[in-house]
């Protein structure tokens, strides 16, 4: 009723006001429906509430828990409103009765379902452990070679690989084996890529001293990422002060030493350092 009478004041007030003042009349609209009217509801229902005869209050405590007089309460729908209800209920009201038969059911409900939680609780930590044991056998089993289950391969938070024989529901340090498929895939990358080049800076002994087609059997190591990042050609010495761009033919996520067969290759075009993968 109020927010209708304020509404239908606004609504006078903009025939007769400025544009400027139109303008915060309409703001008005937009806020006072969306501040004032849940507080006149809130305050209706609260009022509502209070001034319910006992006889309604029960009624609607049966209401929530979905049963009529009489009926077991034991699987109420709603006990939080339910309770809510009965406890509005004057101890002096002739539904007392009724009403505390009612709320000892709610909580005898209560402390069942707080039980049935904890039991399943229990159990469920009971199902956890034997699953963690039966998980550490499994794993066992497969270290010591008894068992050959398949695995599943991971890097840990400290980039470390990981091994699951259980489809990822158990993780154990890495015995070998996903380090071993790692380098496979890596070792079968660096197959399909000797059919492709990648040039990448590397730092290497090659320099402009070696001879035009001149070729020298090198070696390849990887930096912390597995990726080749040193070229060294040179039987003694370790001097690789040279930082240049290597065309190499296989592929450089290698994660070893690698040999290498590398070329100076020069001609009126170019003058490239080539490096062709051997192993």
């Amino acid at each position: 009723m109020f927010a209708m009478r304020a509404m239908r004041w606004l609504g006078a007030r903009f025939a007769r006001a400025t544009p400027g003042q139109q303008v915060l009349l309409i703001v008005l609209a937009i806020i006072v429906p969306s501040v004032v009217l849940p507080s006149i509801v809130g305050y209706l229902q609260d009022y509502r509430f209070d001034h319910m005869s006992a006889a309604e209050h029960l009624a609607r405590a049966r209401r929530d828990c979905g049963i009529s007089a009489g009926e077991d309460a034991s699987a109420c729908t709603d006990p939080d409103d339910a309770f809510h209800e009965l406890w509005a209920i004057s101890k002096s009201a002739p539904q007392s009765g009724a009403a505390s038969a009612l709320l000892v059911s709610l909580q005898h409900q209560h402390v069942k379902l707080e039980a049935d939680a904890a039991a399943e609780a229990t159990d469920a930590a009971a199902r956890a452990a034997q699953a963690k044991s039966q998980a550490f056998d499994q794993m066992g089993r497969n270290i010591r070679g008894e068992a050959h289950d398949s695995f599943t391969c991971a890097t840990s938070t400290e980039n470390k690989p990981i091994v699951s024989f259980d489809g990822g529901g158990s993780w154990w340090v890495d015995d070998g084996r996903c380090a071993q498929r790692l380098q496979k895939a890596k070792d079968n990358d660096a197959e399909i890529s000797s059919y492709l080049s990648t040039t990448i800076r590397v730092d290497t002994d090659m320099d402009s001293f070696w001879l035009p087609d001149e070729e020298r059997i090198c070696q390849s190591y990887p930096d912390d990422k597995g990726k080749v990042s040193v070229i060294g050609c040179n039987p003694t010495g370790t001097h690789r002060d040279h930082n240049i761009p290597v065309k190499f033919w296989g592929g450089v996520e290698r994660n070893t030493t690698s040999d290498w067969k590398c070329r100076r290759e020069k001609d009126l075009l170019s003058d490239e350092f080539v490096c062709r993968a051997i192993d």
